[in-house]
């Protein structure tokens, strides 16, 4: 009975053979295409059920492989010939890429039993590569879907796919995770189109969904090992992403009902509203996700600003949620209203700092100005006599200030008195100016340095007048 079974098996293949390379004549109407492709379909199947019933061996298991390939080679072509609807095609891809993986099971059993030939692999490089082929038309067809029939029919596949073979064959175990990687892809960029249309919580269900497809095979080389890696590194980043926008919803919501109640309820609400807005930006930093980060901080910071006015606690939000903005460049935010409510705080800091920094530069001067008060009280008739002739010009200032307080600093001085003329005046005033320049009389004591202060602000005044002569 095994072996009439075997033998029937071959001899419905073969009439399926013929008939199949019969739908391929050309000038055949679409309608006897089909026909004779239905009738390859029904000795195939027959083909099928008659291996199926042998008794299980290695030939048994290659009959099987042989009328399963055939099913795909159908499946496929009946998907193409002038289908019916999207529904029907994408029934007959998924029924071809199921047969194509069941294909490569079978034959998996039968190398379990007999060595592996040159003839097998090619056989098997066939069979990858027709799956593969239907498998991205399945993905493409169901692309034209909604997105609740685009799943539906991806976890029909997923779930009609044969389990891995006790045998670990290469080719089965490949087919089995591209359709398993497919899926979690569609899944995962639906739930990317969610978030961008603001729809966070149908985000979420799709991106949790993902994971599960992946879970259901084996990565079989370095290439698909990889390529699940940056998948799932992929969907958890979105997850946190997804996380973090539906958190600042929450937190705007609670906020509206915050400024709509009582002040006793409005303070509660408010107090909730923070709580959604830093889970947020938590959640987008998780996520590597700057500008919902910065969003979420703003956010939180304009909360504890108007509601509860703890300036000092929003500040340092508002500016990181700025210097978040300037990272996103060359991407612009000025458009932005999150982050002009950040820039009117941080350029309001930096004038606050500009201030503080020249009020400490004023307050170490007057104290300076104090110090050096005695040293100037006792240099007054130096002065008043630096001061008469200044009031004569730069000749007179500079002969004046060499003859009677010669430099000290070193390097000795630039200009001699009896050097002076009135063709190496411009020149000689400048040296003056570094001679007497206070940062070169530093370690003196202090009526030099008083001296020198005042020598070099009498000069940069003949200076002055020199430019503008």
């Amino acid at each position: 009975s095994s072996l009439h079974d075997k033998k029937m098996s071959g001899k419905l293949r073969e009439e399926g053979n013929k008939l199949f390379r019969d739908a391929q004549t050309l000038g055949l109407s679409p309608a006897l295409v089909r026909d004779r492709l239905n009738r390859a379909l029904s000795r195939y199947a027959a083909a099928l059920s008659a291996a199926e019933q042998a008794e299980k061996s290695s030939s048994a298991s290659l009959d099987r492989a042989a009328a399963e390939k055939n099913l795909g080679a159908v499946h496929a072509r009946l998907a193409n010939i002038l289908p019916i609807s999207i529904k029907f095609e994408l029934e007959m891809l998924e029924r071809s890429t199921v047969h194509y993986l069941r294909a490569a099971a079978a034959r998996a059993e039968a190398w379990s039993e007999s060595d592996v030939s040159e003839d097998e692999l090619k056989w098997l490089a066939v069979v990858d590569g027709k799956g593969q082929e239907v498998f991205g038309a399945f993905v493409q067809t169901s692309s034209a879907l909604d997105k609740d029939a685009r799943l539906a029919a991806m976890h029909r596949l997923l779930n009609a796919l044969p389990r891995a073979p006790a045998v670990e064959l290469g080719v089965a175990l490949a087919m089995r995770a591209r359709v398993g990687i497919g899926t979690a892809r569609a899944h995962f960029e639906l739930a990317v189109r969610a978030t961008e249309s603001l729809e966070h919580v149908s985000a979420l269900s799709l991106l949790r969904d993902s994971h599960r497809p992946l879970h259901l095979f084996s990565p079989v080389d370095s290439a698909q090992v990889a390529e699940v890696a940056d998948l799932q590194a992929s969907i958890d980043k979105h997850i946190f992403i997804a996380e973090s926008c539906k958190a600042r919803v929450q937190g705007e919501l609670a906020l509206q009902s915050a400024l709509h109640k009582e002040e006793y309820l409005l303070v509660e609400d408010a107090w909730d509203a923070v709580d959604f807005f830093r889970s947020a930006a938590a959640y987008a930093q998780e996520g590597n996700d700057l500008e919902n980060e910065a969003i979420a901080l703003t956010a939180l910071a304009g909360v504890l600003e108007k509601v509860f006015h703890l300036m000092a606690v929003s500040t340092p939000l508002y500016r990181q949620a700025f210097r978040l903005g300037l990272a996103l460049w060359p991407k612009h935010m000025n458009d932005e209203k999150w982050f002009q409510a950040c820039a009117e705080v941080e350029d309001r800091e930096q004038a606050k700092l500009k201030q503080a920094a020249q009020d400490e530069e004023d307050a170490a001067r007057r104290a300076e100005e104090e110090r050096l008060r005695p040293a100037k009280e006792s240099l007054t008739v130096e002065l008043g006599a630096l001061k008469k002739a200044a009031a004569k010009g730069v000749y007179a200032l500079i002969v004046h200030i060499y003859s009677a307080h010669p430099p000290r600093a070193a390097g000795g001085p630039h200009v001699r008195a009896a050097e002076v003329t009135a063709d190496t005046l411009k020149r000689d005033l400048l040296n003056a100016m570094r001679d007497y320049h206070p940062d070169r009389n530093g370690g003196h004591d202090d009526a030099w340095c008083v001296l020198c202060l005042e020598i070099t602000k009498e000069l940069v005044g003949q200076h002055e007048k020199q430019k503008h002569a």
